[in-house]
Parts: structure tokens; C-alpha cells; sequence
């Protein structure tokens, strides 16, 4: 394989390594929960969240699992911004805010809705967090292995001493994530839909050598594993129908066709340069994931 191709194929496995974690931090968050809920819950929460990101101090002091953020500290978010950050109907998301409020896991107020202290310090929030951190850790040590992250040690702010400072990866995470949907939703134009086109893309591309991407990038057609609907709806926990509407939907886009076995991701060449310019965002997401946890200490923990 020549260096250009060798090239093309490590950039590929950079962006499919993205996705793969996206959609790895993704399940962990949902859990059991409905997918559209727990997206509409993690763009509340990260929403809520931002007065203590955006302060290095406190970033800092609610770290640890057991050191949860005040409420008087967490912000509202008007449904309306909720439902554009997700590209869904907004009565779709009044009506599932309402049924999350009556769980008890937001607050409705006047100005706006909010994630609850109590909702972030339950013991299922806690597991999810030191799920996502692992993971995150897992993240990290791949895109080391394709040397597209590095470490410049830096103070450790992080309080160990209390544990892994499970929060503020959490809260690296769901800024991530928010990111990279919506630079997904260019293409499949809400939240889920996006979510349908990146399984069936990692489903393509599962178990490609070096060889077999750069064939699957050059390829104008189907190309790879194909996706069949079980395969796309169980990792999302979408039933078969819900995941089929999707999938329709990417076929009336352009981004889907269907195979004699199942689907294939495929780019039309009227959006090449906007798949370029996905990737190069994705990448610049990605440096800005690990520069915050590098800021915070994370990664000087980690190496």
C-alpha cells in the first residue's frame, strides 16, 4: 500500500475510532432508557451544566462521583433550544420533557427546564459516569495507538484523592457528544436519524484491514459488511420499525441503499466536500476533547 492510501486508511480508522466512542458513550448514557429520552435528558443536563464547566474552580471541585453540582449552580434551557440542539420536533420534546418531569429527573420552570442535583447524584448516574470514563480512558489510549492524540503534562487539578474524577470526563463527554451530533445532523437532519446512519456505517466497516477501508472510501457504491435492520437497531435500542423509518429516511437522502442483504452507508458527490468537512470538524472536536481533559489533569492521570 502506497503512503497515500496508508494515509487515507489511518484517517479513516481516526474517524471510525470517533464514532465508535460517540456511539459507545451514547448506549452507556441510555442505558434502558427510550433513545429520543435519553437524548433530550443529556441535552438538558449538559445545557445545565454549563456555569460549572465554564468555571475551572468548580470544574474542578465537583469532580469526583460523590461531589455532585448544587442546583443553585445548574442553568435552565428553554424546550425550544433543546429541540433545535437535537434537530426534533418541538412538541416531540415538550411531550417527552413532561413525562422526564413527572419521573422527577428535570425541573420545569419559568425560565426554561433543568437536570436536578438529585437526578445527577443517583447511583445509576454515578454508574453511568465511571462507565463513560473508562470508556473514555479506552478512547484515549486508541487514538494514542494512532497517533492522533498526544499528552503535554500538565498540573494535576483533579482530585484523585477522591476518587476518579468521574465528572468532569462526564461533562467532556457530553460536550463531545453534543458536537459531533451536530455535525451528523448536516446529514441525516435530526439526532437519531444520525444515530441509524452512524451504526450502519460502523456496521460496514467492522473488521476492515488497512486494505479493506481504502477500498471502502474509494468505493462510489455498497461496499463493506452489510447492515441489517437488527443489526443497526440493537446497539440504540431502537425497536426494528423505529430504526427502519430511519433508515428510510437516509435512503430518501441519498446516504443509504439497499443492498441484497441489507444497507450501505454511501456519499452522493454532491456531498464529498461536506463529508471533508465533517471529518475535519470531527477531528478538531476530538483535540478539543482531550485539550480540555488535559487542562483538568485527566490525561496526566491517565498516562
Amino acid at each position: 500500500m502506497d503512503a497515500a492510501n496508508q494515509d487515507a486508511a489511518r484517517q479513516a480508522r481516526i474517524a471510525l475510532t470517533c464514532l465508535r466512542f460517540i456511539r459507545d458513550c451514547g448506549a452507556i448514557a441510555r442505558g434502558e432508557r427510550d433513545p429520543h429520552d435519553a437524548f433530550i435528558l443529556s441535552a438538558i443536563a449538559n445545557a445545565s451544566l454549563t456555569p460549572v464547566n465554564r468555571d475551572p474552580e468548580a470544574n474542578t471541585y465537583f469532580s469526583p462521583a460523590d461531589q455532585p453540582p448544587p442546583d443553585e449552580l445548574l442553568r435552565p434551557i428553554s424546550i425550544n433550544a433543546v429541540a433545535q440542539s437535537l434537530g426534533m420536533p418541538f412538541e416531540t420534546v415538550r411531550r417527552r420533557i413532561g413525562g422526564l418531569a413527572r419521573e422527577g429527573l428535570i425541573a420545569v420552570t419559568p425560565a426554561g427546564v433543568m437536570v436536578l442535583s438529585s437526578t445527577i447524584s443517583s447511583p445509576a448516574y454515578v454508574a453511568m459516569l465511571t462507565a463513560s470514563y473508562d470508556r473514555a480512558g479506552q478512547f484515549y489510549r486508541d487514538m494514542r495507538a494512532l497517533n492522533a492524540a498526544q499528552h503535554v503534562p500538565s498540573p494535576t487539578l483533579v482530585r484523585q484523592d477522591d476518587g476518579p474524577p468521574v465528572r468532569v470526563v462526564g461533562r467532556a463527554i457530553s460536550d463531545y457528544f453534543l458536537r459531533t451530533a451536530h455535525i451528523l445532523m448536516r446529514f441525516g437532519g435530526n439526532l437519531p436519524t444520525a444515530a441509524v446512519l452512524v451504526e450502519i456505517v460502523l456496521e460496514n466497516t467492522a473488521d476492515l484491514d488497512d486494505a479493506g477501508l481504502t477500498q471502502w472510501i474509494s468505493a462510489s457504491g455498497a461496499a463493506g459488511r452489510p447492515a441489517r435492520i437488527a443489526d443497526i437497531a440493537r446497539p440504540i435500542r431502537f425497536s426494528g420499525e423505529t430504526a427502519r423509518r430511519y433508515v428510510n429516511l437516509l435512503q430518501a437522502r441519498g446516504l443509504v441503499v439497499r443492498g441484497r442483504s441489507g444497507f450501505f452507508a454511501v456519499t452522493p458527490d454532491a456531498l464529498k466536500d461536506l463529508v471533508a468537512q465533517a471529518a475535519a470538524a470531527s477531528a478538531a472536536d476530538a483535540r478539543r476533547f482531550f485539550s480540555i481533559l488535559d487542562r483538568s489533569g485527566v490525561l496526566a492521570a491517565w498516562a
